[in-house]
């Protein structure tokens, strides 16, 4: 259950700390752990995504990966799969933006992605760029939110279920507080003055922003939305 927690911790972590910096907007509505999976929950606000916003889907998506490979050394099989999972959704993510939204390299819009995607290297090459540069954001984003991340998995492990959001629970709350004043504590740990650090909260970059098994939830973050959509359906 440990490593399923601190799976499912990490989308939510990721999904908060972006829709703080303006990226994504919506809101968590349950987050849970069982014998059979896990899952984040996700009601998000309609409206057309951007690039910047597809890309910060794709690094929710794989938030729960970066959070294992962080927390615990290495990621697990819960991200990968059927798919369903949060590495072909955000493959698929990936894959419409560069053919299917014209937000990648171009603008021509082919019919059959997937079939494209087996026959060209090239587009493989600029799908798993996508995803790399997705896993590295959430990263980044996972260390500078440790207390965050560490807290709700502790919560998540031992409570299982969490019904509503997380972030706006003060039993959260205070063990997040209390987590960055330890982590405060220990990164001054001299008497001697020292120059103030600057911590950048990083929901994108240059590049633009941006699970069953032993891991996590497939359904842990919204799906992309179809074409013509604003809004994501319920997860």
């Amino acid at each position: 259950m440990r490593r399923m927690a601190v799976h499912e911790a990490g989308h939510a972590v990721a999904f908060h700390r972006l829709r703080q910096a303006g990226v994504l907007a919506g809101r968590i509505t349950a987050a849970r752990i069982g014998a059979t999976g896990g899952l984040v929950a996700i009601e998000e606000q309609a409206g057309t995504p951007t690039r910047a916003g597809l890309e910060a889907q794709i690094t929710c998506r794989l938030a729960g990966r970066a959070a294992e490979a962080l927390v615990l050394g290495a990621p697990g099989t819960g991200a990968g799969g059927d798919a369903g999972s949060d590495l072909a959704l955000a493959t698929g993510l990936a894959l419409q933006l560069e053919l299917s939204w014209g937000l990648g390299g171009g603008m021509t819009w082919h019919a059959n992605p997937m079939a494209r995607l087996a026959a060209d290297p090239h587009l493989r090459d600029r799908v798993e760029a996508h995803l790399q540069r997705g896993h590295g954001r959430a990263t980044v984003l996972l260390k500078e939110s440790r207390p965050l991340l560490d807290a709700l998995a502790a919560r998540l492990e031992a409570e299982r279920v969490i019904d509503g959001d997380p972030f706006e629970d003060p039993t959260t709350a205070v063990a997040i507080t209390a987590g960055e004043v330890r982590q405060s504590d220990g990164e001054n740990t001299s008497t001697a003055p020292t120059a103030p650090t600057t911590r950048t909260r990083t929901a994108s970059d240059g590049d633009t922003p941006p699970a069953a098994g032993d891991g996590g939830s497939a359904r842990s973050v919204p799906p992309p939305p179809g074409p013509g959509t604003g809004g994501s359906p319920d997860v």
